[in-house]
């Protein structure tokens, strides 16, 4: 089992691109302690939808560091893995590794070198980092940049609860949960660019529940265009789960997000069990965002395998510029 020094679910920020692991990672060997058990890992991803239609990413190397063995390599800078698309994966998951052995130890850093990325927003603009491009598109569809502080060089620092990451002997589980609410946004400035800083939570998969909501409009509440000219509906509300006690490697609380359906019905899975109190967020539309008021903001209580009941009555709802 996957741990913190904390002993509750293991929580962690980590990036989504790793889809390339699944060949590194099952190329490292087997490896075990002396005279011991070897640790097996296990990754699974998911997503937090968000802001932007799709999320583009490349992953050039992933290390561990700060540990006993030194730097150990989990993905080799050989040769450049194609982009993959997260949002696609929005209320449901994917293996990336599995049967992954390592000694078991802890470590203090994880880091990942990001290459090519790329958006495409909701108005359908792409925004490129390093000319990284959807499938489909070419260098003349280009909208305009997308930067990711830290993603390239010595790669990007992934936040560990505690500061640390702890292998046990055995079965190790982790889902890597990438919420793009968080993580893209407008370039301050008029470059008129986008600027992506990954936020992505960790937990081990064991120690899991999910929260069910249902967001209704209160009487003589109506969602307006957003921008003018285009409707929008409870399809466009997301919500925000913030965490009452986890906090991860700097100390900020744990969040999980998700988005409602047409009729307002919304779904969080693989959130980690604690207890949870659950805010509006904001959703951006290349420029305006859809904010919104609830009657009541409570807090849910998720167990293992349990899903957590929550109903919101929308009492406001604005488009901002």
């Amino acid at each position: 089992m996957l741990r913190s020094h904390t002993a509750r679910a293991t929580r962690f920020i980590w990036f989504p691109a790793l889809v390339g692991l699944l060949a590194g990672l099952n190329a490292c060997g087997e490896s075990t302690a002396p005279g011991g058990e070897s640790a097996t890992l296990t990754v699974l991803l998911t997503d937090a939808p968000g802001n932007v239609d799709e999320v583009w990413v490349q992953v050039l190397e992933a290390y561990l560091q700060g540990g006993p063995d030194g730097r150990v390599t989990v993905l080799p800078f050989d040769d450049a893995r194609d982009l993959v698309e997260l949002t696609s994966l929005a209320n449901t998951s994917m293996t990336l590794a599995q049967g992954v052995q390592l000694d078991p130890q802890t470590v203090s850093q994880f880091r990942m070198v990001i290459g090519e990325a790329a958006i495409v927003t909701t108005a359908g603009k792409i925004y490129s980092k390093d000319g990284g491009l959807p499938p489909v598109a070419t260098l003349a569809d280009v909208d305009g940049p997308l930067t990711c502080p830290s993603c390239s060089q010595s790669g990007l620092k992934i936040n560990l609860p505690d500061g640390t990451l702890t292998f046990d002997a055995g079965t190790n589980q982790v889902v890597v949960d990438f919420d793009v609410g968080q993580s893209v946004a407008h370039a301050a400035g008029s470059s008129g660019g986008w600027v992506m800083r990954p936020v992505v939570n960790g937990m081990d998969a064991d120690e899991t529940g999910s929260i069910s909501a249902r967001i209704a409009l209160a009487p003589g509440v109506s969602i307006p265009n957003c921008p003018t000219g285009e409707p929008r509906s409870l399809g466009d509300l997301r919500l925000i789960g913030v965490s009452e006690t986890l906090r991860n490697g700097d100390g900020q609380p744990i969040r999980v997000s998700g988005k409602a359906d047409a009729d307002g019905n919304l779904q969080i899975t693989w959130v980690p069990t604690d207890r949870w109190q659950l805010e509006p967020g904001e959703t951006l539309f290349d420029g305006p965002r859809i904010a919104f008021s609830v009657s009541n903001t409570p807090s849910v209580s998720v167990s293992t395998g349990g899903t957590a009941q929550a109903n919101y009555v929308v009492t406001n709802v604005t488009c901002d510029f």
